[in-house]
């Protein structure tokens, strides 16, 4: 066991300064406030619970800034799309492995301490399966070992090019996989649980119009152990979908879902952007976790999520980096309120009044994002695991503010200069330097 003090930390919905964790084998056993007890380290930060990046498509790091120019009469998620495919085809495995370790350190130091990586790159270049079929499963998996995060892989089940059942393109055949392959693949990545520190397997179904309902759902019925796992999915992202979805299904597409899977609080609806009274309710009653990703809704012009409305339902959200313009928790959790702010014109639109909307936004996205990842985590607590964001109280984007104060210079304030000292991923300590010495 080992007894680390901060200068202050959250633990669960309270301050406490000059606090002491007590942390065996990855996991808080106690937390004591008295700074007179011996301790092996201290450590000038305040601590925060860990945030998750909730969605990742790792190798879209490389790809990030090189398509801010005119493509079409009018450019969109789908011409930008076309663009990503075609950059996807350079890929090898070690190149994809260098890119997501260089994205995952990167998420170390912006203060992330696990990421869930929706996974659908699968087959070689020319489109046909590897003689190891889990060879980029793999080459991911290694690389967060390496970069020290945590990891939820998230194999992704893809097979077609739309409701129609249109075959899939050149520049999808990478993800191409039949039930009885992804099942196997699963398997293996689950192979690792246990053998590898700080490592979770879930399952994605790219999206409704990528995957037969009657598939995905029998795929989810194979996988079923007894014991519950994330399930991730693409969901009303573009209004396009929502039209082809009601015109092929007859509604919907968060309406669709809900017909035909049995989503509950382990699913993670990703995007979820275009959303009618109805499915807004039932994502929230179902308390399925929904993955706001919004540098990335911003760069491809998606929309804005119905937020206020959501929270007052008694929504969970968390925030993911999707293809990675910003590697940055600040800045997603900071567009999440300013997207409200500029379409409402008002200011302060998220949070209870009793609650700061920096200490609001930060507080739910790292709640929602562990139970996405299905991890211990989100809040520090005796028996959660050691996950940790620290932050410099003396740089200058925190200035010395303390507490409520602190999260909301976190999120709001961006003088230049990285906040974050550092993180604690399952009870493992990463320091960077500080700013204020």
């Amino acid at each position: 066991m080992k007894k680390i003090q901060f200068d202050s930390a959250l633990v669960g919905t309270e301050w406490h300064d000059d606090v002491v964790l007590s942390i065996e084998q990855g996991r808080i056993v106690a937390i004591d406030d008295s700074d007179s007890m011996p301790v092996d380290e201290r450590v000038p930060a305040v601590a925060l619970p860990g945030m998750v990046n909730v969605h990742s498509h790792a190798f879209q790091r490389a790809f990030a800034g090189l398509s801010e120019f005119h493509t079409a009469e009018r450019d969109s998620f789908w011409t930008w799309r076309s663009l990503m495919f075609d950059f996807l085809l350079r890929f090898t495995p070690g190149e994809i492995y260098e890119v997501a370790k260089q994205l995952y350190v990167e998420m170390l130091n912006a203060g992330y301490t696990w990421v869930g990586e929706f996974h659908y790159v699968h087959n070689d270049r020319d489109g046909r399966p590897y003689p190891r079929m889990s060879e980029l499963a793999d080459a991911i998996r290694r690389a967060a070992a390496d970069a020290g995060i945590g990891l939820c892989l998230l194999p992704t089940l893809y097979q077609r090019g739309g409701f129609k059942n249109e075959g899939l393109t050149a520049g999808q055949k990478r993800f191409a996989m039949d039930a009885e392959s992804f099942v196997e693949l699963v398997g293996r990545c689950r192979e690792y649980i246990g053998q590898q520190n700080d490592y979770q397997v879930g399952v994605a179904i790219h999206s409704l119009r990528a995957v037969a309902a009657e598939v995905g759902n029998d795929v989810l019925a194979v996988l079923k152990t007894g014991k519950s796992f994330p399930i991730h999915m693409h969901v009303a992202e573009q209004l396009a979908e929502v039209k082809a979805c009601q015109e092929v299904e007859g509604k919907r597409s968060v309406e669709f879902l809900f017909e035909r899977y049995a989503v509950d609080e382990n699913w993670c609806l990703i995007h979820a952007t275009h959303l009618n009274d109805w499915e807004l309710q039932a994502i929230a009653k179902s308390q399925a976790v929904v993955g706001l990703c919004p540098t990335t809704e911003a760069n491809l012009g998606d929309g804005i999520f119905r937020m206020p409305e959501f929270c007052e339902a008694g929504g969970r959200f968390a925030i993911g980096g999707d293809s990675h313009m910003g590697v940055d928790l600040r800045e997603e959790l900071r567009l999440i309120e300013y997207a409200q702010r500029l379409s409402r014109r008002e200011r302060v639109v998220l949070g209870p009044r009793s609650q700061s909307s920096g200490r609001f936004l930060y507080e739910q996205a790292a709640r929602g994002g562990a139970a996405a990842l299905g991890i211990g985590a989100g809040v520090i607590s005796v028996g959660e695991r050691a996950d940790l964001t620290l932050i410099d109280q003396n740089s200058s984007a925190i200035d010395g503010a303390q507490h409520d104060r602190l999260l909301d210079r976190l999120v709001f304030c961006n003088p230049g200069g990285n906040p974050i000292a550092g993180t604690m991923v399952g009870g493992k300590l990463r320091m960077k330097g500080l700013e204020g010495g």
